[in-house]
């Protein structure tokens, strides 16, 4: 059950992240996916002196899932502050230079738990493919994270080109991530 809650959770945060980047400027975007392929690369040694009961293991620590929860809190918060700015922006309401600041650092603030999602797919692809090296394996799914990231910002840019569209969603995904953040630390 925890780990279908979990799945459910690490879905909605790649969906927060990949909407979230829809907003950036492309170089921003790039390094921001070139930053997640190099955290996913050079964390394969960690990855391999795992074993698949300390995975299991962390999702059932109860203590260590509320330290996760308090790192998903601070990106659904920096996320909806983000969607609630931007929108008064847009509607010609934003204020003074403390908002456009605050509006201004919540823009390049990807999130970091997505940094704990791509350490999870690396477990599982070490766990999953046997014999292979972990080098290989590591470096193989950096690559992978490379490519994906900017394809599937154009993907969600292409599906929905308005702004205002990407904020909705953006905004509703982060409050089903919220929901389902609680839903794994009760």
């Amino acid at each position: 059950m925890m780990e279908a809650l979990v799945t459910v959770m690490i879905v909605f945060v790649c969906l927060d992240f990949v909407v979230r980047l829809t907003f950036l400027r492309p170089a921003y975007m790039l390094a921001t996916a070139f930053a997640c392929a190099l955290f996913t690369g050079l964390m394969c040694p960690v990855a391999a002196e795992q074993t698949t009961t300390a995975l299991s293991g962390f999702i059932s620590d109860r203590a260590l899932m509320l330290d996760t929860a308090v790192l998903l809190s601070v990106d659904i918060l920096s996320g909806i502050t983000f969607c609630w700015l931007s929108v008064m922006k847009m509607d010609g309401n934003i204020g003074g230079l403390r908002q456009k600041i605050l509006l201004s650092f919540t823009a390049y603030f990807p999130g970091t738990t997505v940094f704990l999602v791509l350490f999870y797919f690396l477990l599982k692809t070490v766990f999953s493919f046997h014999g292979v090296p972990f080098a290989l394996l590591g470096w193989g799914l950096a690559a992978a994270v490379m490519a994906a990231i900017p394809l599937l910002v154009f993907i969600v840019r292409r599906i929905i080109p308005r702004d205002r569209g990407r904020l909705d969603l953006l905004f509703m995904a982060y409050v089903l991530t919220a929901m389902a953040g609680v839903m794994v630390t009760v």
